[in-house]
């Protein structure tokens, strides 16, 4: 748990330092506004990676404290296990983070190509697919690693993201502009909350379905760390033996 929250202040602060750099080489050329839109969608980026990292860095860890004795070197299966509460923070930011990528690169490319701000209809036909992968590869990594009430997590993640890419639109976009994309008034209350409803099961049911395929494949999962932490011949002793196992079972059937 310790190496894992290291490794999203870590993250975090790449990401801040990315948007830092994105907003002071973009403030010259465009407006503020469209200046934080792009630092965001550059600084999103490390959260994307976030899941592959962690795993990276929890192996790495793992070998060096084989290698230099420690008690406790490795986490058993129940300390490979994320507190849900954890996994609801580093969800939000992920999901976030794809609508942002997505979304950002989407209304940058029609705004190039058409001149002025697009529909919300027109950004979603774009960036709608991949919005949804990201969020079914979200919801299989929680599945994998969270320690309890996954589903909750998921669908707080989901809501929070939503929340966080609605404001984002009201606080960077003009009156113009979201009359413009969203044929609604910035601070129309019941358009605000039917667009967080509409994105959170965007992000949802794809979600729930990476979930579940998450939960089937736990100990794989928890398995292929103890395979990467291990030294090569142990890891050789280790297929071998449930090799055997499995011929043992087969053969009894």
């Amino acid at each position: 748990m310790r190496l894992f929250a290291i490794t999203l202040v870590i993250t975090c602060g790449l990401a801040a330092v990315l948007f830092g750099i994105a907003l002071a080489l973009l403030l010259p050329f465009i407006e503020m506004a469209d200046a934080l839109r792009g630092a965001a969608t550059v600084g999103g980026l490390p959260m994307l990676a976030f899941p592959k990292v962690t795993e990276f860095v929890e192996q790495q860890q793992g070998k060096k404290n084989l290698a230099t004795g420690k008690r406790t070197p490795i986490y058993d299966f129940r300390g490979f296990q994320i507190a849900w509460p954890l996994m609801v923070v580093v969800g939000t930011l992920v999901l976030w983070s794809v609508g942002q990528l997505v979304g950002g690169t989407a209304t940058a490319i029609l705004i190039e190509a058409a001149g002025h701000m697009p529909k919300a209809s027109q950004i979603a036909i774009f960036s709608g697919a991949a919005s949804i992968l990201g969020a079914y590869f979200v919801g299989r990594w929680i599945g994998t690693r969270c320690s309890r009430r996954g589903v909750v997590t998921m669908l707080l993640a989901a809501f929070f993201a939503a929340i966080a890419s609605v404001a984002m639109d009201v606080a960077l976009l003009s009156d113009e502009q979201y009359r413009t994309a969203f044929d609604a008034e910035r601070l129309a209350l019941p358009e605000l909350l039917s667009r967080i409803a509409v994105i959170t099961l965007l992000f949802l049911v794809p979600g729930l379905l990476g979930y579940w395929r998450g939960r089937k494949h736990r100990l794989s999962k928890y398995l292929h760390y103890l395979l990467g932490v291990l030294p090569a011949e142990t890891r050789d002793t280790v297929v071998e033996l449930a090799f055997d196992e499995a011929q043992k079972i087969a053969s009894a059937t």
